[in-house]
């Protein structure tokens, strides 16, 4: 059965993870805007925390919500429409934020044994993400 363990916000623009790049020697590197992005957010995620928190451990259940700056250029009828259809893609939204999570919610990305994810404009709220984690409990 599934413990809810913390839930939390993070005001931030989402940025998707960039695909890794290479050198003319073939070296791959990491684009600096993921490696900011990262660093952004595990700070973010830091803030969140209890100063006696430890990573979770086990299976883990995360939901996750991307709140994303709705454009300007929107007409009244595309406003209507709460989901976003367009780039950045969803997976690598959630890419970004999970690897930034490595190390501060959970020991590895590997421990998540269930996800939801969506990706929403931010009408009523902050763009950010909103976060719910669950952690596998026995019922015996």
């Amino acid at each position: 059965m599934w413990a809810l363990v913390h839930h939390f916000d993070l005001h931030y623009i989402p940025v998707a993870k960039g695909r890794p790049r290479m050198t003319k020697r073939g070296i791959a590197y990491t684009p600096s805007k993921t490696k900011n992005a990262e660093r952004s957010l595990q700070v973010l995620i830091q803030e969140r925390l209890d100063a006696d928190w430890t990573p979770m451990e086990g299976p883990i259940k995360i939901e996750l919500t991307v709140f994303l700056p709705r454009p300007k250029s929107h007409t009244k009828k595309q406003r209507l429409i709460p989901y976003s259809s367009k780039r950045p893609d969803i997976d690598n939204l959630e890419k970004l934020f999970l690897d930034a999570a490595n190390g501060l919610l959970y020991g590895d990305d590997a421990q998540i044994a269930e996800k939801f994810s969506a990706k929403r404009y931010a009408d009523e709220c902050s763009p950010g993400y909103v976060v719910t984690l669950s952690q596998w409990e026995d019922e015996g």
